[in-house]
């Protein structure tokens, strides 16, 4: 959380217990679902990379994004932040795939192209404040993490 707050004129609320019940929760629904994805994806395209794809973006969107969006609502600007790799990369896996017709480079690409460089870019440069909440939260969940 910004250490400003909301809007940068109230102190940042701790996360309750609850939110952190929520959110680890929705970490093991999200890798679930991701498991469920790659099964899904597999029975319907054969395709091992697809199914990587499949559970990498059912267990972001999932077990990271939505975990932020429901704890903390009057964020609203959090789901498009979340949103945006996960559009560019299939956005760019379809075009991929659409050209060269090999789900393994489309799915590379996906990754590498849409969602890491131009997905996180853009989210970075439309969301300057998110990002660096999301980079302050995932530091404090290192940090507990490796004091277990």
């Amino acid at each position: 959380m910004n250490k400003f707050g909301i809007g940068g004129f109230v102190p940042a609320p701790q996360a309750s217990s609850g939110a952190r019940a929520v959110k680890a929760l929705l970490v093991v629904v999200g890798f679930v679902g991701a498991i469920i994805a790659g099964f899904y994806t597999y029975t319907t395209t054969s395709d091992w990379a697809l199914v990587i794809y499949a559970f990498l973006m059912v267990s972001y969107l999932v077990g990271r994004g939505l975990g932020d969006i429901l704890t903390e609502p009057h964020k609203i600007k959090r789901t498009l932040y979340f949103a945006i790799p996960a559009l560019t990369a299939t956005g760019v896996l379809y075009v991929t795939h659409a050209w060269w017709g090999m789900w393994w480079l489309a799915v590379l690409l996906g990754l590498v192209v849409g969602a890491v460089l131009i997905g996180g870019v853009l989210s970075t440069v439309l969301f300057p404040g998110i990002a660096k909440e999301e980079a302050e939260d995932t530091a404090a969940r290192t940090r507990r993490q490796l004091d277990l």
